[in-house]
């Protein structure tokens, strides 16, 4: 009982999975009648009970699939009680967990050999817990799994509509389906001035054409005539064109560019943002446009591959976002976020960076930026240990994951400034969702947990908005509003606010409620 208890606090999975594993032992002890004495023998019951938390829990992501697996693995841990008993009896020795070890280190290695192992997963990073390792999993799954993009941005400046997109009836078909052209219209959705006689006329044609991302040159073309309107030139389909390899299997190719405007040659390393060339109407082209694609393969023909930009203002149907690794639509305009500086200046965290916190009912902190053994950057509380880990991207600032005391400032920062857009140039608000291990202990969260490796109802919101509240263009002074929600089916409970005030392109202060109480730390810089 003192077990069962302990257990229940600890991990309500893990009680879950002790009751099946022995159920399961006991079960098949009666059908097989190894042990007419019961399968406490020698603590053998103990394999089967370990085995069934080793698979369904902690070695991989609670789940329908893992518990299934660990139900599997009670009778395959059982032929291994007796035939590794016959064993050692040989020297008067008991097996003790030698079955579980054996067992749980073979279906670990099997799970590992898996090409598709459906929806079985195993734990990629270890918190020791079954709870923490399902939250976690699936929160990461859903924010971060933009981690596995490299970061492109829009290959020009300003705002164009996207004239012909992914999988579209004209010309972006079979294996080049996944590409975009791009093109600069006026507020009577006409892509030229008054005449549409010279390429000249088009509002796109000349205009400079950025890297999306660092890379190397790997390819031009720059030798083929602008077409005259209205027609095109099939046999050098692409035009002029550029191809840039970011890394080894991703290449991006922008084509229809204008013959000597090119800035750059093959070999040559570029920056993101570095401009390249100038759109133009060479190759299969009736009128100036951009055509870009993204591709694995070097060569100007090569396949496309739908890749996410990094980050982009996209206006469509009258409505405005700021949309995060996605690939726009047909139709849609869309322009590089616009950063604002005292954002941008205020979360640029640097490693050696310190900031002193203080606030009433509270010890005065100070935070401290580090960089880890994988390049991760994180701030580090002197004064209680906490630390939080952060990224930092063109237009986002955001926490991944927060270990040490929570009751410490640094959380309450963490809770706060879970995810900033870095622009004042979208009005709306963010949205971003916590683990549930954040959530607190009550009966709610603790059917959530029995209940989590097959569905989850409960979600702790996040949103945040940003809103300019006075001083000048380059210095403007940021109110930056936040709050987190525990969300049911069908209604939203706990509704905490935060705000953290920006001054002189610094963080003045943050707030948050504790007990119905609002309290303000003070921030100040240390360099």
């Amino acid at each position: 009982m003192i077990i069962f208890t302990g257990l229940l606090f600890h991990s309500r999975i893990a009680l879950t999975l002790l009751v099946l594993g022995f159920i399961a032992g006991f079960l098949f002890n009666g059908v097989v009648h190894a042990y007419d004495s019961g399968i406490n023998y020698y603590l053998m019951g103990g394999n089967f009970i370990i085995v069934t938390l080793a698979i369904g829990s902690f070695f991989t992501i609670p789940s329908l699939y893992s518990y299934l697996w660990a139900l599997v693995a009670v009778p395959i841990t059982f032929i291994m009680v007796i035939a590794l008993g016959k064993l050692t009896a040989l020297l008067n020795l008991p097996v003790y967990s030698l079955p579980f070890c054996i067992v749980t280190i073979l279906m670990i290695y099997f799970f590992s050999l898996l090409k598709q192992s459906g929806k079985l997963v195993i734990t990629p990073l270890q918190f020791y817990s079954p709870e923490k390792n399902l939250y976690n999993f699936l929160n990461a799954r859903k924010r971060l799994f933009s981690e596995k993009y490299y970061r492109l941005q829009l290959p020009f400046l300003g705002q164009w509509i996207v004239s012909q997109g992914y999988d579209s009836d004209i010309t972006h078909k079979g294996d080049w389906s996944k590409a975009l052209d791009f093109v600069i219209v006026d507020s009577q959705m006409k892509t030229y001035t008054e005449y549409a006689l010279k390429p000249e006329n088009f509002y796109c044609y000349n205009k400079p054409i950025l890297a999306p991302a660092a890379g190397y040159v790997q390819e031009i073309i720059d030798h083929i005539e602008d077409n005259e309107i209205g027609k095109i030139n099939r046999e050098q389909n692409w035009g002029n064109t550029i191809v840039i390899r970011h890394a080894e299997g991703l290449y991006t190719k922008m084509s229809h560019l204008r013959r000597n405007s090119f800035k750059v040659n093959v070999g040559d390393y570029v920056h993101q943002g570095d401009v390249v060339a100038a759109c133009g109407n060479s190759g299969r082209s009736p009128e100036p446009h951009l055509h870009f694609q993204v591709q694995s393969t070097p060569y100007v023909g090569s396949k496309t591959i739908a890749y996410p930009f990094e980050a982009m203002m996209v206006r469509k149907d009258g409505s405005l976002k700021l949309a995060e690794f996605e690939h726009p639509a047909e139709t849609a305009w869309v322009s590089h976020p616009t950063v604002n500086e005292s954002l941008a200046s205020a979360f640029e965290f640097l490693p050696g960076y310190r900031m002193e916190v203080s606030a009433e009912g509270f010890d005065t902190s100070t935070w401290e930026i580090f960089t880890d053994a994988y390049n991760l950057t994180y701030f580090y509380c002197h004064q209680t240990g906490a630390i939080a880990y952060f990224t930092r991207t063109a237009c986002f600032f955001y926490f991944t994951s927060f270990y040490g005391n929570r009751k410490s400032l640094l959380y309450q920062f963490y809770l706060g400034c879970y995810k900033i857009s870095l622009s004042t140039e979208y009005t709306g608000s963010v949205q971003d969702e916590f683990p549930l291990q954040w959530t607190k202990n009550n009966p709610g969260k603790w059917l959530q947990d029995f209940i989590a490796p097959f569905y989850i109802f409960r979600r702790l919101l996040f949103e945040s908005s940003n809103r300019i509240t006075g001083g000048g263009v380059f210095d403007a002074v940021v109110t930056v509003e936040s709050k987190r929600t525990l969300q049911y089916p069908g209604f939203r409970l706990q509704q905490v606010e935060s705000t953290i005030l920006i001054e002189d392109k610094k963080i003045k202060t943050f707030s948050f409620e504790k007990q119905h109480k609002k309290i303000t730390v003070t921030c100040t810089s240390k360099g």
